[in-house]
C-alpha cells in the first residue's frame, strides 16, 4: 500500500507532495491502463479524481486529492485483481 504522511499541512504519497491545488508533480502518478496516457489529478464540486489527458479515463472522486492518487495507483489491487506474470 501506499505511504501517506502530512507535514505542514501538506498530504505526501510516497514522497510525493499533494496540495490539493491540483498542481503538483504528476510523476507519482501512473499511466493510464486504458491508453497508457499521462494522468492528471482534477478538483470536483466536492473532491477530486485523476483523469487521463488523452482518453479522458478517470478513477472514483474522492474528499482529498491524496485519496484519489491512492485509487489512481492502486486501482487493480484494491479492487481484489492481482497482476499475474
Amino acid at each position: 500500500m501506499p505511504k501517506v504522511t502530512q507535514k505542514d499541512g501538506i498530504h505526501y504519497v510516497d514522497g510525493v507532495p499533494v496540495t490539493g491545488t491540483g498542481k503538483v508533480p504528476y510523476e507519482g502518478l501512473k499511466n493510464c491502463p486504458f491508453c497508457n496516457g499521462r494522468p492528471e489529478p482534477r478538483e470536483y464540486y466536492y473532491g477530486w479524481y485523476v483523469e487521463c489527458t488523452e482518453c479522458k479515463g478517470r478513477g472514483p472522486i474522492k474528499d482529498t486529492e491524496a485519496s484519489a492518487w491512492i485509487l489512481w495507483n492502486n486501482r487493480g489491487r484494491l479492487m481484489g485483481y492481482e497482476h499475474r506474470k
